[in-house]
């Protein structure tokens, strides 16, 4: 298992390190690990764990003299792994209980969509299984993020929406299995896509229509709400 490759040490670094990195969107180095209140080490011993996690494939360093940034197989560790995953807190159940208690489809899908993006700050898209098209959600907030200062980011990412109901099968096809699915930068099948992830979960309002919900943003999306966010949207 993946689990063993790490000490506990390693495992407990590289999630202050993801933790910082989709907190600030810059390089974490030593330091930041030290001043986020990990002192369990000395500085030195944080430099050589941090080392050791990027020969191993876990974190990589961008610039020679920057600090590190998780890689996807980082983040699929960190996801895979998190210690005792906690549940939504006040706010999102909150937003999402006032949806669920719309009656309306229409309406109901509409602001889902518009809760979820707020939620979790990224592009969202619901469907419905009997209908076609998405409503769509998100763009304002994601555009926010530092990744689409990138003008060619931006475009890319904007044909991708463009082009959304052209990959309504595929998506549908990931959701065949009725379960929450999630691919972390080039797990996903998209390959212009391959700097973002894209987490999907089905859904069933209490009237009886169902569909699913999709979340796509930048690799370094804050995976622990999302998911619970998800994981809320799956059990209602």
């Amino acid at each position: 298992m993946m689990s063993a490759v790490l000490k506990e040490r390693q495992k407990s670094i590289l999630e202050v390190v993801i933790q910082e990195y989709i907190k600030t969107a810059r390089p974490v180095a030593s330091r930041d690990v030290i001043r986020r209140g990990w002192r369990e080490a000395s500085p030195a011993t944080i430099r050589n764990e941090m080392h050791e996690l990027d020969e191993r494939g876990y974190l990589t360093q961008p610039h020679t003299s920057a600090g590190r940034i998780p890689t996807d197989r980082g983040y699929r560790f960190f996801v895979d792994h998190r210690k005792g995953e906690s549940g939504p807190d006040t706010l999102v159940r909150r937003m999402v209980d006032r949806v669920f208690s719309l009656r309306d489809e229409e309406r109901f899908m509409k602001e889902l969509g518009k809760a979820c993006a707020h939620l979790s700050g990224m592009f969202v898209a619901v469907s419905t299984d009997d209908r076609d098209g998405w409503y769509r959600s998100g763009l304002a907030e994601l555009f926010e993020e530092p990744e689409f200062e990138d003008f060619d980011e931006l475009r890319t990412f904007a044909q991708f929406v463009d082009a959304l109901d052209d990959y309504r099968g595929r998506f549908n096809a990931m959701m065949n299995n009725k379960n929450m699915t999630l691919f972390i930068g080039e797990e996903n099948p998209w390959e212009d896509l391959h700097h973002y992830s894209i987490a999907c979960t089905p859904w069933r309002h209490p009237k009886g229509f169902e569909g699913s919900i999709t979340f796509i943003g930048p690799t370094r999306m804050d995976y622990a709400r999302v998911m619970s966010l998800m994981r809320y949207l799956y059990e209602y």
